[in-house]
């Protein structure tokens, strides 16, 4: 053989044998691919049985062609066996359910249904395969999401702290009322208001306060019969709508009953909480259009009851004009404070020999007719709407610059600032003072705090406490209306107080009633034994302040010895009696 012959028969078997070889590693890989295949193919096939969801095959007329394991529970709810090759087809699928596959088979679409089992939410789809004429049904657990779904509703629908309906189901339930038959009757809706909320706040805290509302709740609830509905409808404010399947005088006595029961004392965190709650009630359908404006009238009427110090009061068209003018004043109040437009008064204090050694400071609010509003007038506004504060740091800054421009003109005077409940049990109120004297250069005693029994009552041992505070600074305390509330002698003791204020309940007419002068001797007497001056004040006649220096009285207020006026005409005074 020639070497070329050779030479290609060689190329021409290295050429197969590769051939060969690539031929074997395409088998080999087909091998593998296809044995791939086959266990996707067979793990495909055990998908549904190792699903932990159910699964399950059924044709149009019911047929169970295929179930998993995990569709036992909804088989035995069913009271159906798993199908089996060797049993013929069973058709025990519900009616109902039958009618479901029906749908889904004829509409192409998938049917979803939400289904309660064995304690736990199954939503259940059918998906349907229109040309193999049977659905697959897959089952998935939404038991958790039916869980928040239900929390959900429950927040939408309920006060999560009482667990009463909210402001919004309310207004359902009235609306309701407008379109059914309570219409025909008529029906009630109260309204609670609690008055000294801010107060209960501030005293026992949040957590506190939350645990009032409760207790308010849980015997409201006890009060109520099973006709009414109560609700929550914000922080302080509770209402009852109750259907009048009687008379009226059913419906106050209904609602006297509530207040009595919300009025007994609470005992939270040691401290004795009383609550003061007033009710307003709005008729339905002739006191509102709809439950928006009736809860707004009964809101209204609850308001009224609180400015006349009842217990409840009946919505009266009248009150829509009170509202009104209520809330054009309210603003411009709010804008008066805003830019500083509300003026001091003073009135001049004496001694017993007529010298004048402090003016008490009183606020007064100037319209734009040249007419000066009072105090009493538009302070229980001011308290309502959260103004006491802001105005009490008013009244504490002109005091104390006044008192200061006294100072330097030679003519220094004790100045005396009436302050309530929320301004001395604000923690931030030493500090402010000791501020304002620092920055008018003013010395502590040149300023006396007035506060009331009534005031200390609210918490006895905070107040005491922000009292001491205050006298540490240096400040001078008076307690203002004595004789008038109900504070223990025991209290009176352990107050840093250094003057009585002597009410003028017991100095009017004085000479003419014994009673009183007894009762004026006695706290000149106890306040004297305490270290402490008394000071009577609204003394406006000759014959009583006669009497009260016999007494023993120290100083005196009136407007026979002065008048309240602004700082110019009492600065012009100190001057002439200079």
């Amino acid at each position: 053989m020639a070497w070329r012959d050779w030479f290609n028969l060689s190329r021409h078997m290295v050429n197969c044998s590769q051939a060969l070889q690539n031929a074997n590693r395409r088998l080999r890989q087909e091998i593998v691919e296809r044995r791939e295949a086959q266990e996707r193919v067979a793990s495909l096939a055990r998908f549904p049985e190792e699903n932990r969801q159910p699964v399950m095959r059924i044709n149009r007329r019911g047929e169970l062609l295929y179930t998993n394991s995990a569709a036992r529970v909804l088989l035995n709810h069913w009271r159906c066996d798993a199908p089996s090759d060797s049993e013929p087809k069973q058709l025990c699928v519900p009616k109902a359910w039958q009618a479901r596959i029906d749908s889904a088979l004829t509409s192409g679409e998938l049917v979803e249904v939400e289904y309660y089992l064995d304690h736990r939410w199954l939503l259940l789809t059918l998906t349907p395969l229109h040309d193999a004429d049977y659905v697959n049904l897959y089952g998935t657990d939404i038991t958790d999401r039916k869980a928040y779904e239900q929390a959900l509703e429950q927040r939408n629908r309920y006060d999560e702290l009482t667990g009463l309906i909210n402001r919004h189901v309310l207004n359902d339930r009235v609306d309701q009322a407008y379109h059914t038959a309570a219409s025909q009757n008529g029906f009630a809706l109260v309204v609670l208001d609690l008055e000294n909320f801010r107060l209960v706040n501030s005293l026992l805290g949040h957590q506190g306060g939350d645990e009032v509302l409760t207790a308010l709740a849980q015997r409201l609830r006890q009060q109520v019969d099973v006709t009414a509905t109560p609700a929550r409808l914000d922080g302080d404010t509770f209402a009852v709508l109750l259907p009048l399947t009687t008379s009226l005088s059913r419906v106050t006595a209904d609602v006297e009953r509530w207040l009595s029961a919300l009025a007994e004392p609470f005992e939270i965190d040691g401290e004795r909480i009383e609550c003061q709650i007033v009710a307003g009630i709005a008729l339905g359908p002739q006191d509102g259009e709809d439950a928006r404006a009736l809860l707004r009238h009964a809101q209204l009427a609850a308001h009224r009851a609180r400015q006349t110090q009842q217990r409840y009061h009946f919505f009266v068209h009248e009150l829509n004009t009170h509202l009104h003018q209520r809330h054009q004043r309210l603003q411009a109040l709010k804008d008066a404070i805003h830019n500083d437009r509300l003026v001091m008064f003073y009135q001049l204090q004496f001694d017993a020999y007529g010298v004048a050694v402090g003016a008490e400071a009183l606020i007064r609010w100037p319209q734009p007719d040249g007419s000066m509003i009072p105090p009493g007038d538009f302070i229980p506004l001011a308290e309502e709407n959260g103004l006491i504060v802001p105005i009490g740091r008013l009244a504490l800054t002109h005091a104390c610059a006044q008192a200061a421009k006294w100072r330097h003109s030679g003519h220094p005077l004790r100045v005396a600032v009436n302050l309530g409940a929320e301004h001395i049990h604000d923690p931030a109120l030493p500090a402010l003072i000791e501020e304002l004297l620092a920055h008018y250069r003013l010395p502590a005693s040149d300023v006396e705090i007035e506060v009331t029994e009534s005031t200390l009552m609210h918490d006895i041992a905070q107040g005491r406490e922000q009292l001491q505070r205050l006298r540490a600074l240096g400040i001078e305390i008076a307690l203002d209306d004595f004789g008038t509330g109900h504070t223990s002698l025991a209290y009176l003791r352990d107050l840093p107080a250094q003057r009585l204020k002597l009410d003028r309940e017991f100095v009017t007419d004085l000479p003419q009633k014994p009673d009183n002068q007894a009762i004026c001797r006695a706290v000149v007497t106890l306040g004297h034994a305490m270290g402490m001056a008394v000071l009577a004040e609204g003394v406006e006649n000759e014959d009583e302040y006669a009497l009260l220096k016999t007494l023993g009285v120290d100083e005196f207020q009136g407007f026979l010895l002065a008048r309240p006026t602004p700082s110019p005409q009492v600065s012009e005074r100190l001057k002439a009696s200079a």
